[in-house]
């Protein structure tokens, strides 16, 4: 496959998003939070879920717009990986319910996002020219990586004022809200794994140089 060929993998993953996103419309509509069977979501969650699968479904423009308005090429395979990631977060962990069947799926997936971050930094960032220095690069990839992850906080916490969902674990499974330590434990356990991995990918390239 050409490494500008986006065309198999944008066409594999719009299909997931939309099957994704017409599966959290219905259950949206017509479903409701059946414990013995396994569903443990209540609607305000389908409508995040079902806003993120179709707002996904133009991320396929992403690589094709980096190469034609800034002459930046992301490999198919990082492609690939990308949206196995999301795919892992969104459709496994959130509608398949693997953060309830798995509760360490949550903390491996935010480990895994800051070494994808820290990835995709330095893929970008080796096109520059003239060349950039490694401990400049790394210094930019692990706080592009930390950054992100504060800001997928922010975004999941304004979710949750809006929509009355549950993204950062707040609430209990019978809705009874958390209160002090219980309540941040989420969030800062996830931007720990994620500080870590990040540092811990950026050490890699290091010595790998």
């Amino acid at each position: 496959m050409d490494h500008h060929d986006y065309s198999i993998p944008n066409t594999i993953f719009f299909i997931v998003y939309l099957v994704g996103g017409i599966f959290s419309t219905v259950m949206y509509l017509f479903g409701s939070p059946s414990p013995e069977l396994g569903i443990f979501r209540p609607k305000s969650d389908y409508l995040v879920y079902l806003i993120e699968c179709y707002g996904l479904l133009f991320i396929g423009y992403v690589p094709k717009l980096f190469s034609k308005y800034f002459h930046i090429s992301i490999p198919n395979y990082f492609l690939v990986v990308l949206n196995l990631f999301i795919i892992g977060c969104l459709l496994l962990g959130g509608m398949l319910n693997f953060y309830t069947l798995f509760p360490i799926w949550d903390s491996f997936l935010h480990f895994m996002s800051g070494i994808v971050l820290v990835i995709l930094s330095m893929v970008i960032l080796s096109q520059h020219k003239p060349k950039l220095s490694i401990g400049f690069m790394v210094f930019v990839a692990v706080t592009f990586a930390i950054t992100s992850g504060v800001v997928w906080e922010i975004l999941e916490y304004v979710l949750d004022e809006v929509t009355g969902s549950n993204s950062q674990s707040y609430k209990d499974l019978d809705g009874a809200i958390r209160v002090g330590h219980s309540a941040l434990r989420d969030s800062m356990e996830d931007l720990i794994l994620e500080l870590v991995a990040a540092i811990g990918t950026a050490i890699y390239y290091i010595r790998k140089k």
